[in-house]
């Protein structure tokens, strides 16, 4: 990820997260193995602020270095 990750990039995340960060509240809601990504565990948090909200997917792999991070729009979790 570290070539997709340019300074613009962050730039962009730092506005997209604007309106839920700083001042949201960050849950786990979801950690599992990745099984697209062998040896990395995915972790799911939901960041929430006032009416807005969205899901965060991270994940290292072994060496320490992150191999998956997206983000989606919130939904419901069983």
């Amino acid at each position: 990820l570290a070539g997709v990750i340019t300074p613009d990039v962050i730039k962009g995340v730092q506005r997209f997260l604007a309106p839920l960060w700083p001042g949201g509240t960050l849950t786990l809601v979801r950690r599992e193995e990745a099984p697209d990504v062998p040896g990395t565990v995915r972790s799911t948090f939901r960041i929430k602020k006032g009416a807005n909200s969205l899901l965060i997917d991270y994940g290292r792999n072994a060496e320490g270095k992150i191999a998956v991070l997206g983000f989606s729009p919130d939904r419901d979790w069983e």
